[in-house]
């Protein structure tokens, strides 16, 4: 299993984020809307964390870190395999997940190199698993969401994968 520092969208721009998944999952496309997953951005992926050690640093920097607002403006694809909502650069997003990733990195073992601040694209995962078809019909129906959406990233986690649990989590509260 895979784990991963997450940041979760708020309330009001999770919801459109949701509907989209739910009309993927009518579609055919269903990982998202059914993993329990929540809409959020990724700062760093792993193979393996150790949790136990992770988790008071998650809390401390929550402590430490207001809620970052930015504006997703854009659908793309990470090839035919991830479709995905982009935002406008951020550098205070980019900012924290170097932070972050550095942080974190003693931690966690197996790093996804995707996931290096160098390589690092902050995105919202609309649809995955896809292939040519499922990326066409996931892009032609993400296009129906009212973009740009602006958002707040409210709340960090912990999350391992496949399946989806979310193993701790607090708001963010810094200034």
């Amino acid at each position: 299993m895979a784990f991963a520092i997450e940041l979760a969208l708020d309330e009001d721009s999770a919801t459109p984020v949701r509907a989209l998944w739910r009309r993927l999952a009518e579609a055919g496309i269903r990982f998202m809307a059914e993993s329990g997953a929540e809409p959020h951005v990724s700062l760093v992926i792993w193979d393996r964390l150790d949790v136990a050690r992770a988790t008071p640093e998650v809390a401390a920097l929550a402590a430490a870190t207001a809620p970052v607002e930015l504006s997703f403006t854009h659908v793309a694809a990470f090839g035919a395999e991830v479709v995905y909502l982009a935002p406008a650069p951020s550098a205070r997003l980019a900012d924290l997940q170097a932070r972050v990733h550095a942080r974190f990195a003693p931690l966690g073992d197996a790093g996804w190199p995707h996931y290096e601040p160098a390589a690092w694209v902050p995105h919202c995962t609309l649809a995955m698993d896809l292939g040519s078809i499922g990326a066409a019909t996931a892009l032609a129906l993400a296009s129906s969401l009212a973009l740009p959406l602006d958002a707040r990233l409210t709340r960090v986690a912990i999350v391992e994968f496949r399946p989806v649990r979310e193993r701790f989590s607090r708001p963010l509260t810094g200034r």
